[in-house]
């Protein structure tokens, strides 16, 4: 009897133990990124004549949301060609052994997006001038048999553009292993190898999508992760972009977010630097692959052109994370939320606000969590009324926040589940105990009666 009396403690424990999992998004970022270049004659005469081109960042929306809000760059002709932007910067000549220093400063809005894709409004046939639909030699192979045999079987009994290009973004991350490299793969080499970095896997995600008519980009971006050095040098990454009819162009990044990857979002730690239809991956403009690389020319002398030195910090950036008590008493559950200012920037009037499915749960005011310094962080807590029984119900923690640059938000959200206790669970131990010895000796004077 005491074992099954413990057993069935246990149970009405575990009927209260809510079921959760945490999941983190910053909605904007501001970054501050500083490029220092060095131009040098190492020759033994002048030059004259020297032209640097430099790339530099731009404002995109859309599939992608960045603003440029403040820059300082050198004295030079901005050029802006489709999809690029950059800086040529001339100089009338450099002596023997001399050397100028070209500085880049940006300051970069950058907004996470998520275009809430349906399916079913996304057409089967593009308007020819969109283009990029034809193979690129020695880079997107589509009209060869092998990839456009894959393409075909994997896109022909698919209805429409939107199904073609998920069923080959899902082929392209189940059938190529990352390895990292700092060579670029051509699309046939990585389909042939099956293992390639981000910048290979998209030349093949982009391959198997103009072998089956859907047009698709290269993208070159700095990909934020305060694991990696403060500089770009160690946060460069690629992804592609695949134009959808009655949509327009969506991001597809396959190997950021592993194993699951990014389609048709993109969070706020991309940065976009690049974009090529690949007849200019390496042409005039440098080498898009590296977007900070510079191209130089000049008359006489033997000039280069090298980055010394990058820098990349988040001036604004906030991230919060929300919690979940391990117990609910009498229908109540405590959800915290821990705000942190993980930017260089002081913020203000920060204030914390829980969204949640009110059949379920009643969620109490917001709170205001006040200023918050570089660095620094607050736990925010709400006591949450539980209504019934619920099964993975989203509760979302929304935090909005004042900075230099306007009023910005953070959300976090977790996935909630919990079974209230029944009525039999809520009283005490001992009066559970008392019952259930009196139950006991009631069947045992029913049973001796029943002898008689």
């Amino acid at each position: 009897m005491r074992r099954f009396l413990v057993l069935g403690l246990i149970s009405f424990a575990l009927l209260i133990q809510p079921l959760t999992s945490a999941e983190q998004s910053s909605e904007s970022t501001v970054y501050r990124i500083t490029q220092n270049y060095k131009i040098m004659n190492q020759g033994t005469s002048n030059a004259t004549d020297v032209t640097v081109i430099i790339h530099v960042l731009e404002n995109w929306s859309g599939w992608a949301s960045q603003e440029i809000l403040a820059e300082d760059l050198p004295s030079g002709q901005v050029l802006d060609p489709e999809d690029n932007r950059f800086i040529r910067i001339s100089i009338d000549s450099l002596g023997v052994g001399e050397s100028r220093e070209i500085t880049v400063t940006q300051t970069v809005r950058v907004n996470s997006s998520d275009l809430q894709l349906n399916p079913n409004v996304v057409g089967d046939s593009v308007p020819p001038e969109i283009g990029n639909t034809s193979h690129v030699d020695n880079l997107w192979e589509s009209n060869t048999a092998e990839i456009t045999n894959q393409a075909h079987e994997l896109t022909d009994n698919q209805p429409n553009f939107y199904y073609k290009a998920k069923q080959i973004f899902e082929f392209v991350k189940g059938y190529v292993t990352y390895v990292q490299s700092s060579d670029l793969f051509s699309a046939l080499q990585v389909y042939q190898s099956r293992t390639g970095d981000c910048a290979d896997q998209s030349n093949l995600f982009i391959a198997l999508c103009r072998a089956a008519g859907i047009p698709a980009k290269f993208v070159s971006c700095y990909a934020y992760s305060s694991e990696f050095e403060p500089n770009l040098g160690s946060m460069g990454h690629a992804f592609a972009i695949v134009y959808l009819p009655n949509v327009g162009w969506i991001p597809v990044d396959l190997t950021w977010n592993s194993p699951n990857g990014l389609f048709g979002e993109l969070g706020s730690d991309h940065i976009i630097s690049a974009i090529s239809g690949g007849d200019d991956m390496f042409g005039w403009q440098g080498n898009l692959i590296s977007p900070d690389a510079a191209r130089i020319t000049y008359r006489g002398g033997s000039c280069a052109v090298e980055l010394e030195s990058s820098g990349i910090t988040r001036e604004v950036a906030v991230e919060s994370t929300i919690y979940a008590g391990s117990q609910i008493q009498d229908s109540t559950w405590r959800f915290s939320v821990n705000v942190r200012n993980v930017g260089t920037q002081s913020i203000s009037d920060v204030r914390v606000e829980l969204q949640a499915d009110n059949t379920y749960f009643e969620v109490p005011p917001a709170e205001e969590v006040g200023d918050l310094g570089g660095g620094t962080h607050q736990m925010a807590y709400f006591d949450v009324r539980v209504k019934q029984n619920v099964e993975n119900s989203l509760v979302t923690a929304v935090v909005t926040y004042d900075t230099s640059y306007g009023t910005f938000r953070a959300e976090s959200q977790i996935s909630a589940s919990a079974t209230l206790p029944s009525p039999i669970s809520e009283l005490p131990i001992d009066l559970i105990l008392i019952l259930l010895a009196c139950v006991v000796g009631v069947v045992a004077v029913a049973v001796v009666l029943l002898r008689r």
